[in-house]
């Protein structure tokens, strides 16, 4: 078959032509979807990273951004409403609405928002709880109770995309703490949840903050800095999917539990999820099965620790 003829009087287009087109036309695309990924965060002059929802439209829900100034462990837990039918149903239609662009329909941490906005860090997959669930009142490696997804879901995780959900209402919390929980249930069997226990408090005096700084020194600093500021190998490889790294900037204000002492020994003993880097230290501390003494050193290890951290965050701030 011939190839067809142009009309009288005019020639194919040169191939650079349409070069002269596209180019221009892929530059602007790509600057365009530049800006709305850099508008969803900001980094500072150390690497600090922080999400801002206010540009995106998706997240115009009934929540406000975390700003740390409140302890994860003290805010205040109401009563569970009953759970029936009307309750998850409700959980259901809210993780959609307000959930749903982040961690997806199907609560596997893939929504349609991860890549678009280029998160910081990746939403939790509730379907896998041990590996998502990054502040706990339960020893490692074990569920958190419904108390710690509640209040994880009323103060968010500062630093991250994990917003504050407080304007909601204590029942609709509630019906999203229901609804979170359903993705774990499955074939699988969660090991239970076991609550921490955490030793009394030490009073802190200056032989407890040598120990400290000992502690930190020895298992702390390789991966937070001396002076809990990052820079470390390990930390410019981390801390872009954990800004918790860097726990001393801005008096503590992204650290995700809270900065006070009794935080931080929380922290320390119950670690991170299980695809974190901060382990639980309650055996380095402690031991495999620690005795009278063994007990009382590494409470003075724990406790020196946590308070020597609260020095470096108090110097930072100032």
């Amino acid at each position: 078959m011939s190839e067809p003829k142009l009309p009288a009087g005019t020639q194919k287009a040169p191939l650079w032509t349409w070069g002269l087109i596209l180019i221009p036309l892929l530059a602007l695309l790509g600057y365009s979807l530049f800006n709305s990924r850099a508008s969803s965060g900001s980094t500072d002059q150390n690497g600090e990273y922080s999400f801002d929802s206010g540009p995106v439209k998706e997240l115009e829900i009934k929540g406000v951004k975390a700003d740390g100034s409140v302890s994860w462990d003290d805010l205040n837990v109401p009563a569970s409403p009953p759970v029936d039918a009307a309750l998850l149903a409700r959980g259901k239609d809210i993780f959609v609405k307000a959930c749903a662009g982040c961690h997806a329909e199907d609560g596997k941490g893939d929504g349609v928002l991860v890549s678009r906005l280029n998160l910081n860090s990746r939403p939790a997959n509730f379907t896998l709880p041990l590996a998502s669930f990054k502040v706990r009142s339960t020893e490692k490696g074990t569920l958190p109770l419904d108390s710690d997804v509640y209040r994880t879901l009323t103060r968010g995780l500062p630093g991250t995309a994990m917003l504050s959900f407080q304007n909601l209402s204590e029942s609709d919390r509630w019906a999203l703490v229901h609804r979170v929980k359903e993705f774990w249930v499955g074939p699988k069997k969660w090991p239970a949840a076991k609550p921490l226990v955490v030793p009394e408090k030490l009073t802190k005096d200056d032989a407890l903050l040598e120990v400290g700084r000992q502690q930190f020194g020895k298992w702390c600093a390789n991966c937070h800095g001396t002076q809990a500021m990052g820079g470390t190998s390990f930390a410019f490889q981390m801390e872009r999917s954990f800004p918790a790294v860097i726990f001393a900037r801005k008096g503590g204000t992204y650290m995700l539990r809270g900065s006070k002492p009794e935080d931080i020994v929380r922290t320390l003993l119950a670690g991170s999820s299980d695809v974190s880097p901060m382990m639980s230290f309650q055996p380095t501390f402690y031991g495999d099965e620690p005795n009278a003494h063994d007990k009382i050193e590494g409470t003075r290890k724990l406790w020196g620790t946590a308070y020597y951290a609260r020095k470096l965050i108090e110097e930072q701030a100032k």
